[in-house]
């Protein structure tokens, strides 16, 4: 789980509840996945200090089964190491506003939200409609 420090309000804790722990995020943007160095940036990475990765992996359509399964060994090399993902949304910046638009954010959250390495969700470029979204929980 993910909460705030409210009673000394010094940031994020990370954890189960009564065992959570202090996170300071430091990490680094990252594109593609296939690419070697991108594939190895975890466990190259975290015993350097960085304990967070901005992965640009998203898109507006849906991703391959061999798309997909190079996202989940990512996050899953990243959760060995124990550096979180900071998941990029893309679907969301994208008009108009459509139900395959919104089939495509449900797959790719309920494919991802359960993962030990999620941290959380971030939309790379703002929405270029003025609608406000309502997201269902």
């Amino acid at each position: 789980t993910v909460g705030m420090d409210r009673e000394h309000g010094r940031g994020l804790l990370v954890g189960e509840p009564g065992s959570e722990l202090p996170l300071v995020p430091f990490g680094a943007y990252i594109y593609n996945l296939d690419d070697d160095g991108n594939r190895a940036f975890p466990s190259v990475e975290a015993p350097q200090g960085l304990n967070l990765v901005a992965p640009y992996i998203s898109k507006t359509t849906n991703h391959t089964e061999q798309e997909w399964a190079t996202i989940m060994s990512f996050l899953d090399n990243c959760s060995a190491v124990g550096m979180r993902v900071h998941y990029h949304i893309n679907t969301l910046a994208v008009a108009p506003d459509t139900p395959d638009k919104w089939s495509v954010l449900e797959t790719e959250i309920t494919r991802v939200r359960d993962h030990p390495a999620i941290l959380a969700y971030y939309i790379a470029v703002r929405p270029k409609h003025k609608r406000r979204f309502k997201l269902r929980r």
